[in-house]
C-alpha cells in the first residue's frame, strides 16, 4: 500500500511548487496589478503591499505543500500531516480577516468554495495518514 505514496507525493510536490511559483509572480507583479488612474496613489501603494503579504502567505503555504509532497514520495506519513495543515491555513486565514475585520481588499475576501476545498483536502489529508500509520507498512523512521 505504502507504493501510492510516491505518486501521490510527487503530485502534491507539483502542486506545491506550482503555487508557490504563481505566489511569486503575484509578488514581483503586485506594482502593475494594482496600479490604476482612477484610485488615490495610497490606496494603489497598501493594495500593492497588502497583495505582496497574501502573496507570501501562498508563497509558504507553497512551499509547506512542496515538502509534504517531497516528505510523501520518501513514504514519510506525517507528509499528510503537513498537508493538512497548509491546507487548513489556505482556508481559515482569510476569515480569521474578516473576523478581525482587517479586510480591506476583494481578493482577501473568503469565499466558501475555497474554504470547503481546503478543508476537504486536510480532512482527507488526516484520514490518509492515520490510514497508513494503522497499515504498519510506513517508513517514518520509527518515529511514533
Amino acid at each position: 500500500m505504502s507504493g501510492i505514496l510516491r505518486p501521490i507525493g510527487a503530485t502534491v510536490l507539483v502542486v506545491g511548487a506550482v503555487m508557490a511559483a504563481l505566489a511569486v509572480y503575484g509578488w514581483v507583479s503586485a506594482p502593475s496589478i494594482t496600479s490604476s488612474d482612477s484610485v488615490g496613489s495610497w490606496l494603489t501603494q497598501q493594495g500593492s503591499t497588502r497583495w505582496r503579504l497574501s502573496s507570501a502567505m501562498l508563497v509558504l503555504i507553497g512551499l509547506a505543500t512542496a515538502f509534504a509532497g517531497i516528505a510523501l514520495s520518501r513514504r514519510r506519513a506525517w507528509g499528510f500531516l503537513l498537508l493538512a495543515t497548509a491546507s487548513m491555513v489556505a482556508g481559515v486565514f482569510p476569515w480569521i480577516l474578516q473576523t478581525t475585520a482587517a479586510l480591506r481588499f476583494a481578493f482577501e475576501v473568503p469565499r466558501r468554495g475555497e474554504t470547503f476545498a481546503c478543508v476537504a483536502v486536510a480532512a482527507c489529508s488526516v484520514a490518509a495518514y492515520f490510514f497508513f500509520r494503522a497499515s504498519g507498512r510506513r517508513r517514518d523512521g520509527g518515529c511514533n
